[in-house]
């Protein structure tokens, strides 16, 4: 490429998809701010529940090459033609100065989707500030299981709640309840815990369970959260190059 506001990126299939999950989980229009260095993107679904930044360094590319510029597309679209990859083959992004495409390669396949306009793009300002109370990593598969569990009793919410060296999940519905007790540095449960104020806060199942679509099992999870405040939840993937973080607002028990 000759001009700097060109754009070209070609990655692995998977890893593209993983990025695709992360974001469409949140909305369907993204807009990408593209640098010498990598893209980032921050959204915020419809309800303004849920907001996310995903940052992809160019480290996670085969190749790129780009410049200072935004390009705002339909995710749905990028996610149909994906469908049609393989998980290893490599993808091509291209947008060039002046154009209104998103240029999408693989095999035999040539896809070109229109741009939006970004005047119309939503731009949500960076997260709010929170005194978090409560950090803890874990893995994937550990918060999907206590994620599981409490939608089995209620599929709307769950109550997490920190004390000490435990943290704790917990639904309940009708006569039904579940419990979840992790200890820290307890059979691998947790990595780590640090809890300067007992905290307890409710969120929304399907809200919690779209943050984690693109953690794989064995992927490290963080979670800060303070007493009925929003949760932070972040984790990397493709040996971190790709780094997600989300924002989900606390569901408010109208008893």
């Amino acid at each position: 490429m000759s001009n700097r506001n060109d754009f070209s990126m070609e990655i692995k299939s998977s890893i593209l998809k993983d990025i695709i999950q992360a974001l469409h989980v949140v909305d369907d229009e993204t807009l990408w701010r593209i640098t010498p260095e990598g893209v980032n993107t921050r959204m915020v679904d419809p309800a303004h529940v849920l907001m996310a930044d995903l940052s992809m360094s160019r480290h996670a590319c085969e190749s790129y090459e780009g410049g200072d510029k935004s390009i705002a597309f339909s995710l749905s679209k990028l996610q149909d033609v994906l469908m049609l990859s393989k998980k290893d083959e490599m993808v091509t992004l291209e947008n060039n100065n002046g154009q209104e495409k998103l240029h999408v390669r693989f095999g035999p396949i040539h896809r070109r989707i229109p741009l939006l306009d970004q005047e119309t793009m939503k731009t949500p300002s960076d997260f709010p500030k929170v005194d978090w109370t409560v950090k803890t990593t874990l893995k994937s598969e550990t918060f999907q299981m206590a994620l599981k569990a409490t939608c089995q009793v209620n599929p709307d919410s769950f109550t997490i709640e920190a004390v000490k060296n435990e943290l704790r999940f917990h639904s309940e519905q009708d006569l039904d309840d579940v419990s979840i007790k992790l200890v820290n540095g307890e059979s691998g449960q947790l990595s780590l815990l640090d809890v300067s104020a007992d905290s307890v806060a409710m969120y929304s199942q399907d809200y919690m369970d779209m943050t984690l679509k693109a953690a794989h099992g064995d992927s490290t999870v963080s979670a800060e959260f303070a007493t009925d405040n929003p949760m932070l939840v972040s984790y990397g993937f493709a040996d971190e190059t790709v780094s997600v973080k989300y924002m989900i607002a606390p569901r408010v028990d109208s008893e």
